[in-house]
């Protein structure tokens, strides 16, 4: 008796599946879009205020960012450079 119980519940979380994959996606792609900015805002900050105290590479939020400018305006000291000797 139980057998037909199973089956039925099998059908309704199909079904309620289905119905949250249709109405999803209808929007996907902005609500796809809307959730990996706000994650990166979220953690961006998070990141700022647990390491802006200890950690210099967070002391501003565009550091936390990781917006740290154009590679054009970086120092050249600080990028790693490959030296070839010719031999």
């Amino acid at each position: 008796m139980s057998e037909p119980v199973r089956v039925r519940d099998k059908a309704s979380w199909r079904e309620a599946l289905l119905n949250v994959l249709k109405a999803w996606n209808r929007h996907q792609v902005w609500k796809i879009l809307t959730a990996i900015v706000l994650i990166w805002i979220v953690s961006g900050l998070a990141l700022h205020f647990a390491e802006r105290g200890t950690n210099p590479a967070f002391a501003t939020l565009r550091e936390s960012f990781g917006t740290s400018g154009s590679p054009s305006s970086a120092d050249s000291t600080t990028r790693p450079h490959l030296e070839l000797d010719g031999s």
